[in-house]
């Protein structure tokens, strides 16, 4: 068997260089650089020529590029974004005939004496071709190319040009297409920029809890802005003191509009733990406003909160929908031990009634009480498979103590889990730890 490489003479080995040269294009003047040296190939032109119709009236033009020793200085090539006004209209004459109609046209022997922009031509050039560059399947550009031989009355050396001029216009279009693409995708990334900037603002930064109480707060949005929500703020407690509450929250689905309903979510929850005693009637009133604002083809909210009071290490806690908590305690021998007896209905404007319930526990000195979102529990290796609740649990058993210690621990061990798998879903965590 024989190999052998095309010619880079050959018609194929010209298309092939013109390929590569049309793929690492990057601006519309070097694909039409490509135009001129892919006409060269074929036929040995003096003249071409490239009108412009676009936004004009049939039979209109405006020439845009102009190369000729026959004639006037050369027009330069315009840069394709130019503001084309600058550029007279012309009307009349061969060069409006060839224009007023899509398809190809082959001149011979033309006369160019009468015509109004180009009467320079003369009759110079023996042969020429007159060749539609297609955009949206609409002629916008034409290319005129001129000989003084009789090369371009040639069928097979027409349908070359005509290949060649088509793949140009196909390149052009595309590369319009890749720029407004990047604009559109540029204008995403600032207004989910500017979302992500809002949302940070919205949500108070981390407090420091008092003496013999850390916390900590961990949120890693999937998308610039996320939908997850991670916070401790303090309210009124029932005694007359002062109560913390630990809240995460879970917008379903992912996107800019969860961040939009978790921004409207964190001011529900803030307006319901100026009056709330505790985490379940916290989560009835927020439900409630949902139902009252008809929210529910919107989001599911599943959520965990826990109310400590600080002075006697109570927490109460209850679930809307959300994975329970983990008590870690401080004996390093009692396995991880998820809080699940307070589970209720899941926060959804549907019923105005649903039940929420909520249990309570002591805090002991070395405890710690751990909160995530799904997002962690559900991350996937390279092989899909998720990390689950039970390596979840074991992770953070084998953390040190604090707050930050267990979740600093966990994130390893989900990126030890993950190996570089990309997320699908932010992932949120939260600590309270007793110290003392």
């Amino acid at each position: 068997m024989n190999i052998t490489t095309v010619p880079e003479t050959s018609a194929a080995g010209q298309l092939e260089a013109l390929f590569r040269g049309l793929d690492a294009s990057r601006s519309p003047r070097e694909i039409l650089g490509d135009l001129v040296r892919a006409v060269h190939t074929v036929v040995s032109p003096r003249a071409n020529i490239r009108l412009v119709t676009s936004g004009l009236p049939a039979g209109s033009y405006r020439i845009t590029r102009l190369h000729t020793p026959d004639g006037p200085a050369p027009i330069a090539e315009a840069e394709w974004d130019a503001d084309l006004c600058a550029f007279p209209v012309h009307a009349g004459g061969i060069a409006a005939e060839l224009v007023r109609e899509p398809g190809i046209k082959i001149l011979v022997e033309p006369d160019f004496t009468d015509d109004p922009a180009l009467s320079f031509l003369g009759r110079n050039y023996r042969s020429g071709v007159a060749m539609p560059l297609y955009s949206a399947a609409h002629p916008g550009n034409w290319l005129i190319v001129l000989s003084h031989r009789d090369d371009l009355t040639e069928a097979s050396e027409v349908a070359d040009l005509a290949l060649r001029t088509h793949l140009i216009g196909m390149a052009l279009d595309n590369l319009h297409l890749r720029r407004a693409l990047a604009e559109e995708n540029a204008r995403k990334d600032h207004h989910l920029t500017r979302l992500s900037q809002v949302q940070d603002a919205l949500v108070p930064k981390m407090t420091s809890l008092p003496n013999g109480y850390e916390i900590a707060l961990s949120h890693i949005p999937y998308f610039q802005a996320g939908g997850d929500l991670a916070i401790c703020l303090p309210v009124p407690a029932d005694t007359g003191g002062t109560q913390w509450a630990l809240l995460v929250a879970d917008t379903t689905g992912h996107g800019p509009e969860c961040t939009v309903m978790m921004g409207l979510a964190y001011g529900l929850f803030r307006t319901a733990l100026e009056s709330a005693t505790g985490p379940a009637e916290m989560f009835k009133m927020v439900n409630r406003a949902m139902v009252s604002w008809n929210l529910r083809d919107f989001t599911l909210l599943p959520a965990f909160a826990a109310f400590l009071d600080t002075a006697t290490g109570r927490v109460r806690y209850s679930s809307a929908g959300h994975p329970p908590a983990i008590l870690l305690s401080a004996d390093a021998a009692e396995p991880a031990r998820p809080l699940a007896d307070a589970q209720g209905s899941i926060l959804w404007a549907i019923n105005s009634e649903s039940t929420f319930v909520e249990s309570e526990i002591i805090l002991q000195a070395g405890d710690t009480i751990l909160i995530v979102s799904d997002g962690i529990t559900e991350a996937s290796n390279p092989d899909e498979v998720q990390w689950g609740d039970e390596a979840l649990a074991v992770a953070a058993r084998a953390a040190s103590p604090g707050a930050q210690a267990c979740m600093d621990h966990v994130q390893q061990a989900l990126d030890a889990f993950t190996q570089g798998a990309a997320a699908t879903d932010d992932r949120t965590m939260a600590a309270l730890h007793r110290t003392a």
